[in-house]
């Protein structure tokens, strides 16, 4: 468990040092993190309840027939795993690519967070713990769509489509988070050329990923079938839900951020799927996972709304809450044992 552990020293240092540092530092740190938490992801080993599921997909890659591979998959992380499995590479190279794309895409959407580091930190214990050294394929459909987030900051329609594409490629579930789109500049203001090319583009790629042959299995494995079970996926999504509720009662104090009406939807979404959770649990815990950065987004504009006395306190006290939510599911929960202990690669593959 100490491995995971030492994941938390680096924001904590980054959140509640003193000191006034410039940007450049600042973003050092930040690469610094990505860097770490990509090597942690991508060289893990036997770790993940899905691992020998994701191995049995690279040895399928092995020798296969690329078009026919791809189109029997995600064609993005087929692709991927195609290339490393024929040109030699292990299953490590994949890792680490999914995990550098969750990586990057993770820093990038905490950089516009008031508090850059506490996003991070409340990201560790479910998104990147649990599900990108778990599930690589959402992990990286994660990443892309945490870059969409930041765009849908910095108000860029087009790489917010692009980036929403992209996800789809990984993991065709990411889709259904094109539905975000009109929300950013409002509906009135779609209309422009460049954005209906922009928008007929991504259409395009999402049609093809969408409903390819693959959607009937997902459909089978997440809805109808009972051989996948998502223990759990209540509580991780009233994760989500609750701060969701909080950001709509109390939308006015957020609304000061040039995304906050794509956050008001993404919480309305995430009550939303409280019902759905107790019906269908293992389609709702993974659509959920799209939606859950927004934990991150509620803690740092939570604490940037209070006064400056109490924000060190209230960070405080999320970041040690983040820290005992991993702590009791490393210690109770009944899947802990496929992470335990952190094995890496270039000591036991």
């Amino acid at each position: 468990m100490l491995a995971y552990a030492l994941l938390f020293v680096i924001p904590a240092i980054g959140l509640f040092s003193t000191g006034k540092y410039s940007v450049g530092v600042r973003n050092a740190g930040l690469a610094s993190s990505a860097t770490l938490l990509t090597l942690v992801i991508g060289l893990r080993y036997q770790v993940g309840a899905d691992w020998d599921a994701y191995f049995q997909h690279f040895e399928d890659a092995l020798g296969s027939d690329l078009v026919e591979y791809m189109l029997s998959n995600d064609p993005g992380y087929a692709l991927v795993n195609w290339l490393a499995a024929n040109a030699g590479f292990d299953i490590y190279v994949v890792n680490l690519f999914c995990g550098a794309i969750f990586t990057l895409g993770l820093i990038k959407f905490s950089s516009v967070q008031p508090y850059p580091w506490l996003s991070v930190a409340v990201a560790l214990p479910y998104l990147l713990i649990v599900v990108a050294m778990n599930y690589s394929r959402q992990g990286a459909a994660l990443g892309f769509l945490m870059f969409a987030y930041y765009y849908a900051f910095k108000g860029n329609f087009v790489r917010v489509f692009f980036f929403i594409c992209f996800a789809a490629l990984f993991h065709k579930s990411a889709a259904f988070m094109i539905f975000i789109v009109p929300f950013i500049y409002g509906f009135e203001s779609i209309g422009t050329s460049y954005k209906i090319i922009s928008s007929t583009l991504a259409f395009i790629v999402l049609t093809i990923t969408a409903f390819s042959q693959v959607v009937n299995t997902y459909i089978y494995t997440y809805i109808t079938s009972d051989s996948y079970h998502s223990d759990g996926s209540l509580i991780r999504v009233l994760m989500t839900a609750i701060p969701g509720c909080v950001m709509l009662i109390f939308f006015k104090r957020f609304n000061t951020y040039p995304d906050a009406k794509m956050w008001f939807v993404l919480a309305f979404v995430s009550v939303l799927l409280v019902p759905l959770a107790i019906y269908f649990p293992t389609a709702t815990d993974r659509f959920a996972l799209y939606i859950a950065p927004l934990q991150s987004v509620f803690a740092c504009r939570f604490v940037a709304t209070l006064p400056s006395v109490p924000r060190a306190l209230f960070a405080l006290f999320i970041f040690t809450g983040s820290f005992l939510l991993f702590y009791i599911w490393m210690s109770v929960s009944s899947f802990a044992e496929f992470w335990l202990p952190y094995k890496a690669y270039f000591l036991n593959g």
